[in-house]
């Protein structure tokens, strides 16, 4: 019985296996109760017991497939909710223990919910009989067994003992406690599939009797080197995660750099245009200008050629540089007369000559503006306030342009009639905008 009271004690955590393997605050799923003691002494109260047997009580380990808590499990335990499938689980493994034992087996079960293995059911049981009195004239008894039930079960399954156990001689069926737990493993296997319709995987053999339970200890040991090496593959991930993002931040700040280049670059040829603009603008208000001063002068400084009559020539001017020749002294105030007149003439051809210049270069000037204007006008790139000055030199140029054009043909005739040479050059007589 002290493997019965140990039990109890782990059931109730109050061993330190217990409270080790505990990982979760979370209540058992049972079924008779949680004090095993006492309840096994109520079941098999009033039966009869081998006297030899060592160990009354069986201790049955009934571990699911972890796929009956899921969505997708088998079809009884998919349509219920997870408190649901839990005691569904508790209710298949009592039924089992009890359908493969005689009928009157399970005293109590247990579904640890705080472990890490969620779908495995303790199930103790001690199993019950009517044994048959050797006498006629006795009524059955009712007697408990831990080995009849495993018995029988080895014996409906020695195909399969056989199979595994290759290396046994005997003919007599074998009934030892490993071949009773080849033959429970093979019935729940029916039983699964009966009640739930899927059938289980096909288990890996084991090649030894040797226990394959693992005690807490090298449990826990495996658990803490498992944990370790997830731990380091973690480390390792996030170590390649932090390179590559390092590595994606220096080519961020490579592409920010380039593109803060770009941008004073573009800054630069912004201002350089700008500054091209504001020159051309300036030149376009200083060629204006120049026109609107060239007009000014051209208004004030009118070209008369008045003739004049002989009562008005002046014959005392002392300026006329002739020479008079000695012996004609009668001739004097004629010739002086005459060099007047002609100081007069080569004046106004030295005056239109200068005019005519400067009227041709004041007309080239406004022609080159043309473009200047035109293209400031046509750019959609032009600020509205240089859109604007532009229109007003437009203007300027509408208006100055055709007066100095006349002004220049004008003075070209005027220069014909007194004989001024002009060039050939010919600037033209057209301005378009």
């Amino acid at each position: 019985m002290a493997g019965l009271t140990r039990a109890e004690k782990h059931g109730k955590r109050l061993d330190w296996i217990g409270r080790q393997r505990k990982i979760r605050d979370a209540d058992p799923l049972v079924v008779g109760g949680m004090d095993l003691v006492d309840l096994y002494a109520a079941h098999v109260d009033g039966a009869r017991q081998n006297k030899g047997a060592k160990k009354p009580v069986l201790h049955y380990i009934v571990r699911f497939p972890p796929e009956v808590l899921l969505d997708d499990g088998p079809t009884p335990f998919a349509r219920l909710d997870r408190a649901g499938r839990e005691r569904l689980m508790v209710e298949q493994a009592v039924r089992f223990i009890n359908e493969s034992h005689g009928g009157q087996a399970v005293f109590a079960a247990r579904l640890d919910r705080d472990e890490a293995g969620e779908s495995i059911v303790d199930v103790f049981a001690c199993p019950r009989y009517m044994k048959p009195s050797r006498s006629e004239r006795r009524e059955p008894a009712l007697w408990t067994s831990a080995t009849k039930f495993g018995e029988e079960l080895a014996r409906k399954h020695q195909d399969h003992i056989r199979a595994r156990m290759k290396d046994a001689t005997t003919t007599k069926a074998i009934t030892s406690p490993r071949a009773v737990g080849m033959a429970l493993q093979e019935e729940f296997g029916e039983f699964f599939a009966r009640e739930n319709g899927v059938n289980l995987d096909a288990r890996k053999f084991k090649e030894s009797p040797a226990q394959d339970r693992l005690a807490i200890e090298e449990w826990r040991l495996r658990q803490m080197e498992a944990d370790a090496a997830e731990a380091r593959q973690a480390l390792d991930e996030a170590r390649a995660a932090c390179a590559e993002a390092e590595g994606e931040a220096r080519k961020a700040q490579e592409a920010r750099a380039d593109a803060e280049d770009k941008a004073r670059k573009a800054q630069a040829a912004q201002a350089e245009a700008e500054a091209r603009e504001k020159a051309a603008q300036e030149h376009a208000a200083e060629i204006a200008q120049a026109g609107r001063v060239l007009v000014d002068e051209m208004r004030e400084e009118r070209i008369h050629y008045a003739k004049g009559r002989e009562d008005q020539i002046r014959f005392k001017n002392k300026e006329a540089s002739v020479a008079i020749l000695p012996g004609l002294p009668e001739l004097e105030p004629l010739v002086f007369a005459a060099a007047a007149i002609q100081k007069e003439r080569d004046e106004k051809r030295a005056f239109i000559a200068r005019q005519i210049e400067n009227l041709t270069m004041a007309f080239k000037a406004i022609r080159s503006a043309i473009p200047v204007v035109r293209r400031m006008l046509q750019s959609p790139a032009t600020p509205p306030k240089e859109r604007a000055e532009a229109k007003v030199a437009r203007r300027e140029i509408v208006r100055v342009g055709p007066i100095a054009r006349n002004a220049l043909n004008r003075a070209r005739e005027d220069a014909q009639k007194i004989g001024v040479s002009l060039p050939a050059e010919d600037p033209g007589s057209t301005l378009s905008l």
